[in-house]
């Protein structure tokens, strides 16, 4: 999972969103715990991590996408009186109140799957996780449905371990997507299986697919990850990642 930056609607999607959100969606989740948020300049990564909190928290299946480059922890010592609380709020007034803190993200509810990007990725032509693609299965796992994205963006590879033992990891479940970008499989997967987020890293500081990574995590607290591109062998035999420390 090293290459993981943290940690880390289905073909059609309507495009009349605002800049935080849709305000044409709501949800009534509301967070019954503490979640607090250090005060502003915010870290790199502290967004799309509290976020995943935020959607763990109410259970919603959704989606957090990296700022490109290694990230540091969201976590450091901050007074008590400059944090933020999200107890209290809805998931996605939550979400709102993360970006207005860090303007470098915004986040959108795609068919009632709310992701989290780096404001710029939306209109990044150039970024992987627009590309079209089609994936379909049947009766999978956890295990099964990161396979099938990995192998559909690219040569794919898994990080670490290949199997989940808890309850959400090995729920089956099956989807059927055509000609949609990566974030819409993404997104078809999380709500298919209903207990889970995707999340999407990078090792290095260019948003490129050859450094990404991409973690499914249960609500339950498992989770894979993989990489689009795997690492590979050169003329000499040595083996070569885009990803490894020097």
């Amino acid at each position: 999972m090293r290459r993981l930056s943290a940690i880390i609607c289905m073909a059609l999607i309507s495009a009349s969103w605002s800049a935080t959100g849709d305000s044409e969606v709501q949800d009534p989740r509301v967070i019954e715990r503490d979640i607090w948020v250090p005060a502003p300049p915010l870290p790199d990564c502290a967004v799309p991590e509290l976020a995943s909190i935020v959607l763990e928290t109410v259970a919603m299946p959704g989606g957090v996408e990296y700022l490109p480059g290694r990230c540091v922890s969201a976590v450091h010592s901050t007074s008590p009186a400059d944090r933020t609380n999200l107890r209290g709020l809805t998931a996605f007034d939550a979400l709102s109140r993360l970006v207005e803190m860090d303007p470098r993200y915004s986040w959108k509810s795609i068919g009632g799957v709310p992701v989290v990007r780096p404001i710029e990725a939306w209109s990044d032509r150039s970024n992987f996780l627009q590309r079209t693609v089609s994936v379909g299965f049947t009766d999978q796992t956890v295990a099964g449905a990161l396979t099938a994205i990995l192998n559909a963006v690219g040569s794919g590879e898994f990080r670490g371990r290949r199997d989940l033992t808890s309850a959400d990891g090995n729920r089956l479940f099956s989807i059927s997507v055509q000609s949609s970008s990566v974030v819409g499989v993404l997104n078809a997967v999380v709500r298919s299986h209903g207990r889970l987020l995707w999340a999407v890293g990078y090792c290095r500081p260019q948003g490129n697919v050859n450094f990404a990574g991409i973690l499914l995590r249960t609500f339950d607290g498992d989770g894979l990850a993989g990489n689009p591109v795997g690492s590979s062998i050169d003329t000499n035999g040595v083996r070569q990642d885009p990803c490894a420390t020097h």
